[in-house]
């Protein structure tokens, strides 16, 4: 395990590093008013991807073995890695970069530990634990450092003064915000496909598929209305205000709800978060000049994964917790300590990714027991899941408020320096 958490840290390097350069280089070809339609058209691909990559990966498993998830990826790397020599456009660049390491080292230093504490937080550890508030503390020390060391490099890997801009800042507070309700919403709808509907692993994955869907077609939309009107905060607003309102239908779904439910849900969250993503960068790009693409980019790239880690986490927690307190009262009548517990421990092994963890927990159980112990952990979870997505709903609705404080700056149709907005 330790070697394929080594391997996925290097690979993360580099995706991240392209998940930067993607918005970046969009930028550095062309101008800011045509960077909405193709950013709508990268957001998209990363949508269909989404729903295609589980599919894939699952067949790939069953049927040739988990090694080629790994393997496929090495031709289409290269392919890739082809095109991109070949085909994009050389963009010279000036002056040598002097690359911020003690920024980085203090910056990375300062958020693992915040992340370790919120993945201990209420599951490993209490919340009011030595070991929770220690580690974050830590955390909070480092990220001090880092904030008083970026004032002085020569050129800081996040400046400070770009919170300056108000573009910038509520541009972060949505990226931040966006990417908590996206990946929570990816993390746990396909929870609730396999605990609460009772979906198989593989088709509780084929649940995102209205979800990426609306995310792919509000992309679009979104992308092609920025480059059009040249603006792009009142779909902004909309976009979000259609994410809220996705949010709470989520947030309705029971044990007992259709699919069509969720159906209907899903793709309305979908379109609201895929309305919102490309403007986002657009922003960013158009309120610092040309020469700052990179940096401005990368830092609103940072936000936004940072909000997707320290989202799911805390929404895992609040799952958790609501099942252990909820379980109990569902349980059938008469259930010892005993039962309780292993009905605990079976639905977080599934809440965990473990599809087993209810087999190995009532499989030995009277049919008629193990159906009541079933219906009590899906009523349990789903109200677990409920009460997450309302935490989503919450941090969309502040997201909402973020974006009338957005200014509009006009969207030039030719590359050039412009002032801060």
């Amino acid at each position: 395990m330790s070697e394929l958490i080594a391997a996925r840290a290097v690979t993360g390097i580099g995706g991240g590093a392209m998940m930067a350069l993607g918005a970046t280089t969009v930028g550095d070809i062309f101008s800011p008013r045509e960077r909405g339609r193709w950013m709508g058209l990268i957001m998209s691909v990363f949508g269909l991807g989404s729903i295609v990559g589980p599919l894939v990966g699952g067949f790939i498993t069953d049927n040739f073995g988990w090694r080629w998830v790994f393997y496929v990826n090495l031709p289409l790397g290269l392919v890739a890695l082809a095109s991109l020599v070949i085909l994009l456009p050389r963009l010279g660049g000036h002056g040598r970069v002097h690359i911020d390491w003690p920024g980085i080292v203090l910056l990375v230093s300062g958020v693992l530990p915040i992340l370790v504490a919120l993945t201990w937080a209420g599951i490993t550890y209490p919340w009011a634990s030595g070991q929770v508030i220690g580690t974050l503390g830590i955390g909070a020390i480092l990220l001090i450092a880092f904030a008083v060391w970026e004032n002085h490099a020569a050129e800081p890997v996040l400046t400070l003064h770009l919170f300056q801009s108000r573009a910038f800042t509520v541009a972060v507070v949505l990226s931040f915000l966006v990417g908590i309700a996206l990946f929570g919403t990816l993390t746990f709808l396909p929870l609730y496909g396999q605990g609460v509907l009772g979906y198989s692993a593989q088709d509780a994955g084929l649940v995102l598929s209205p979800l990426m869907l609306g995310f792919v077609l509000g992309s679009l939309v979104g992308g092609q209305l920025t480059t059009r009107t040249g603006r792009y905060k009142t779909q902004t607003v909309i976009g979000m205000a259609v994410a809220v309102v996705g949010m709470f239908l989520l947030s309705r779904l029971s044990a007992t709800s259709p699919f069509t439910q969720a159906l209907v849900a899903m793709a309305v969250t979908g379109v609201g978060v895929g309305a919102v993503f490309p403007t986002l960068s657009v922003v960013v790009q158009s309120a610092f000049p040309y020469r700052m693409l990179g940096t401005a980019n990368a830092a609103r790239q940072f936000f936004n994964n940072l909000g997707a880690v320290m989202g799911v986490p805390v929404m895992a927690t609040i799952v958790i917790e609501t099942l252990k307190n909820e379980l109990p009262r569902h349980l059938p009548a008469g259930s010892g300590p005993r039962l309780a517990k292993a009905a605990t421990s079976g639905a977080q092994g599934l809440i965990a990714g473990q599809s087993q963890g209810l087999t190995e927990a009532f499989g030995k159980l009277p049919p008629a027991v193990a159906h009541q112990v079933l219906t009590a952990v899906r009523v349990s979870l789903a109200t677990g899941i409920e009460r997450a997505f309302l935490v989503g709903t919450a941090l969309a609705a502040l997201g909402l408020i973020a974006t009338f404080f957005l200014p509009e700056i006009p969207l030039r149709g030719t590359i050039q320096d412009h002032p801060t907005g």
